[in-house]
């Protein structure tokens, strides 16, 4: 799940260069295998029913997030309750990254495993902390929280609670109040290579650069 985003982004990007008309007889585009992605995906959503393996967790606070890979999450695991067996937590990096590759694979906004992973970042909401792993991958996750967000269209986010926040407004402040005096952002928590200044700068520069645009 941290590779299929990517992936999936630069398919979209090549049909925008190969669009459905073009001349056959000058070059022969390949079949993109978006439903192979959407299986993967699938596989990697805790969402009982379209996921139909006893990793899946039975728990409601896990329900509509996404985990690391078919068998893994970095999140750790709970016992199902149906099952026995353990199941996989949902992560908040993860299940932003399941939504933007859904976006980038053409499923709609009505679409079930849409409306469930953006029922899960709404329940678990917050700019502390990459939910499920603390401080973990926390600026890889607010890279991708404004990349999902954008490409969904979702200026305005209504939480589970009821209450709304701008999200693009909240990211750009909080970023800016991590920034360091040098300009760069690093992470203290060293764990997904985020003690690397360059890496975490990255992050933080291509969020706020997500932040004045929006996906046509």
């Amino acid at each position: 799940m941290n590779n299929t985003p990517a992936a999936s982004e630069a398919m979209r990007a090549s049909e925008a260069i190969f669009p459905k008309d073009f001349p056959s007889t000058v070059l022969t585009v390949p079949d993109l295998g978006w439903k192979a992605v959407v299986r993967f995906l699938e596989s990697c959503h805790n969402l009982p029913g379209t996921n139909t393996s006893d990793q899946v967790s039975a728990d409601p606070k896990d329900r509509g997030g996404f985990f690391h890979y078919p068998g893994r999450s970095m999140a750790g695991g709970v016992t199902n309750s149906q099952t026995g067996k353990a199941a996989l937590r949902s992560c908040g990096s993860m299940s932003y990254g399941g939504l933007l590759s859904f976006i980038y694979a053409k499923l709609g906004q009505e679409d079930p495993r849409v409306v469930a992973v953006k029922d899960w970042l709404r329940s678990n909401y917050t700019l502390e902390e990459n939910p499920g792993m603390g401080q973990q991958g926390y600026f890889y996750y607010l890279h991708l929280l404004t990349k999902a967000l954008t490409a969904a269209g979702e200026d305005r986010l209504p939480l589970a609670n009821g209450s709304a926040v701008l999200g693009r407004d909240e990211v750009a402040l909080r970023l800016l109040q991590l920034q360091r005096a040098d300009g760069s952002w690093v992470n203290s928590e060293p764990r997904r290579w985020e003690a690397d200044p360059v890496l975490v700068t990255s992050y933080a520069v291509m969020a706020l650069e997500r932040l004045e645009w929006r996906m046509p």
